[in-house]
């Protein structure tokens, strides 16, 4: 039995060698892509509608890299910009869940004190807040996400 598998392998060493380089192709193509449409997702810029193109293509690399393990805290900025653009775009709804991932990340990121972790996560958003120019809008949905996030103990499903 052994002994075919080796034979079958010898034969088909090229096929399997080229069905591996597609798959690294394929993954590294897809970090890419991704790395790419998050910069653009976090830089400041009046095209909204390009800006949440970014961010949506970006989305699924974020949510394959935090579940893969991938450190959750890191995409604060992420989660808050992607807010920022749905709600410029009028999709309010959205944004909230996207500012409960925000408060979710930021209080993944470890505090200098665990009873800091929540003061030290609406002050990392706060900051990503401040370049923006629609602050009061901004902040509302925040304090109205924020409210909703410490009642319920987390996003809702």
């Amino acid at each position: 039995m052994i002994r075919k598998v080796k034979v079958w392998l010898v034969a088909h060493k090229d096929e399997l060698t080229a069905g591996y380089v597609m798959l690294f192709l394929s993954f590294w193509i897809f970090g890419f892509a991704t790395a790419l449409a998050n910069g653009t997702c976090q830089k400041e810029t009046r095209d909204m509608e390009k800006k949440l193109s970014s961010c949506r293509f970006s989305a699924p690399g974020v949510s394959f890299v935090v579940l893969t393990g991938g450190p959750k805290g890191k995409y604060v900025r992420f989660h808050t910009e992607y807010a920022v653009a749905l709600l410029r775009t009028g999709r309010e709804k959205e944004a909230r869940g996207q500012f409960c991932k925000a408060l979710e990340a930021a209080a993944t990121a470890s505090p200098r004190r665990p009873q800091d972790a929540e003061a030290e996560a609406d002050s990392r958003i706060l900051k990503i807040l401040a370049r923006h120019a629609e602050q009061e809008l901004l902040l509302r949905n925040l304090s109205e996400t924020q409210i909703l996030f410490r009642r319920d103990g987390g996003c809702p499903a």
